[in-house]
């Protein structure tokens, strides 16, 4: 769901969604052989997880044959599961369950090329993500956007 609002070179959008709760059904086959015995170990697992949320701004300032664009987006989800792993005390083979969570917060500038008025723009640009697994790392921009402005 979003707006949007365009007044002469400026544009604007606003977009957000939400899945409360999203259901995981996962099979997971380790195969360690010859180093372990047994030499694989199977588990299967269904779970309901949730929520998962973004939510994005994007502003463009749009001259005749390019435009500038700024996008920040953040996004969370959370995920649990039962995967393969080994007990910490006896070493063997166990169904562990794993909670996963990611927090992400991403932010891009960038050059769009105006090719008319199909609405697809070759891009070039940079980005920034930051997130609580990486801390944080660059990216370099390069493809076509898809914007109605």
């Amino acid at each position: 769901m979003g707006l949007s609002w365009k007044k002469g070179i400026f544009y604007t959008e606003f977009s957000f969604g939400i899945v409360p709760v999203f259901y995981l059904n996962r099979k997971q086959t380790w195969k360690l052989s010859p180093y372990m015995a047994p030499p694989s170990y199977t588990v299967a697992s269904e779970s309901s997880c949730g929520p998962y949320y973004y939510l994005s701004f994007d502003i463009a300032f749009n001259l005749k044959y390019i435009s500038l664009f700024f996008s920040l987006l953040n996004e969370y989800s959370s995920l649990n599961y039962t995967a393969a792993g080994f007990n910490g005390t006896t070493g063997a083979w166990a169904d562990v369950d794993e909670k996963t969570e990611n927090k992400t917060l991403a932010f891009e500038i960038s050059l769009l090329i105006n090719l008319g008025q199909s609405g697809f723009k070759p891009q070039i640009g940079y980005g920034r993500i930051v997130d609580e697994a990486t801390g944080g790392k660059n990216y370099f921009l390069l493809g076509i956007k898809k914007i109605m402005f």
